[in-house]
């Protein structure tokens, strides 16, 4: 009798664990172009939140001193009632004197740090909102109550306000619109100027770039955040101005808090 042999069994081939390498080269080329596309797309979202965040501590810095204005005869900070019925500013000593909380540092209502200083200590707004998110010089942090209030807790420029009525200053022209006015061409803070020698720079721009880009508050309490240095159009009063320069370094000298001292815009003589 002629056996049958057994068939055979042949089993499937064992595919090899893990990937090859041509599949792990496709998966990180597809890795890395997607990297490539997401990056600059979450740069951009990141740096749109901080204008954002930014825009909101103009918004209430504004605020503050809108509410400030209240119970000042319509004054903003800086600015007070005398008793001819006209305004006065404060001297360093006056700061000094009537909110000792804030140090000898901050100087006369003619600084912005001043100016800011009052509405942080009268808590108006946190000590965070004269910071702006996007700021880059280290030396400039949040004010921690028991320090000096002075330059080194400050991102923003405000309108200049001057001590008389003198045609030789030209913060003088701008006095009259420190206060409630609601003037919707009037730029009372911003994003101040951190190159300060040179063509405006921001902390929105990289240095160097003799750019500027920045957050704008108007006196109506409107926002922006603009391309350039130079507004279209600006009135003080019954004064229009064309091509405006926010920034007036002829006049005050640098327009950098840590170089100069101070922050404070442009006033052009009408």
């Amino acid at each position: 009798m002629i056996g049958i042999a057994p068939a055979l069994v042949t089993k499937p081939a064992r595919r090899p664990q893990g990937f090859t390498l041509i599949e792990l080269l496709v998966v990180i080329s597809i890795i890395a172009l997607l990297i490539g596309i997401l990056l600059p797309a979450l740069s951009s979202a990141r740096a749109a939140a901080r204008q954002m965040t930014n825009n909101t501590h103009l918004r209430g810095i504004h605020q503050a001193f809108f509410t400030f204005a209240q119970e000042n005869k319509g004054l903003y900070p800086g600015l007070f009632p005398d008793v001819g019925g006209g305004k006065e500013r404060l001297s360093s000593g006056d700061f000094e004197s009537r909110f000792p909380a804030l140090g000898d540092e901050v100087g006369n209502s003619a600084n912005a740090r001043a100016r800011l200083g009052l509405i942080v200590v009268e808590g108006f707004v946190p000590p965070e909102y004269t910071v702006s998110p996007a700021e880059s010089n280290a030396l400039i942090e949040v004010w921690e109550i028991g320090t000096d209030f002075d330059e080194q807790h400050i991102s923003y420029a405000l309108l200049t306000i001057g001590s008389g009525n003198s045609s030789a200053d030209k913060a003088s022209f701008r006095r009259a619109e420190w206060q409630d006015t609601a003037n919707g061409q009037v730029v009372i803070a911003a994003d101040r100027d951190t190159e300060g020698s040179g063509d405006p720079e921001s902390v929105h721009t990289e240095v160097g770039s003799g750019e500027w880009r920045g957050g704008v508050v108007w006196n109506d309490g409107h926002v922006g955040f603009e391309d350039s240095n130079i507004l279209e159009a600006t009135r003080f009063g019954t004064q229009s101005n064309m091509n405006d320069d926010l920034f007036d370094d002829d006049e005050f000298g640098s327009g950098s808090v840590i170089e100069g001292g101070n922050a404070r815009l442009k006033t052009e003589q009408p």
